[in-house]
């Protein structure tokens, strides 16, 4: 009898020491994903960063395109009528 419960005793320490085991495992998956969290929350910010740095930038090329384009309109020849007279006409 006496070593029935020394056995059961063993068990019971057993369990309480897988128990603890799994606890620290868990606790350290737990902190794994937190990590893994902080990684992915960082990811997205430098995402919504450059996303914003390439909407100024597009405003800049865009702008820049319009300026081209005027610079481009004003250089094309218009009708004589409309044409002051230039020496080189």
């Amino acid at each position: 009898m006496k070593k029935a419960i020394n056995e059961l005793k063993a068990n019971i320490d057993n369990i309480k020491q897988s128990v603890d085991e799994m606890k620290g495992d868990i606790q350290e998956t737990a902190e794994d994903a937190k990590t893994t969290a902080d990684k992915v929350n960082g990811t997205i910010d430098d995402a919504k960063g450059a996303a914003q740095d390439l909407k100024a930038s597009m405003a800049v090329a865009k702008a820049n395109l319009r300026d081209t384009g005027k610079a481009i309109k004003s250089l094309r020849p218009r009708d004589k009528e409309d044409t002051p007279d230039r020496p080189w006409d």
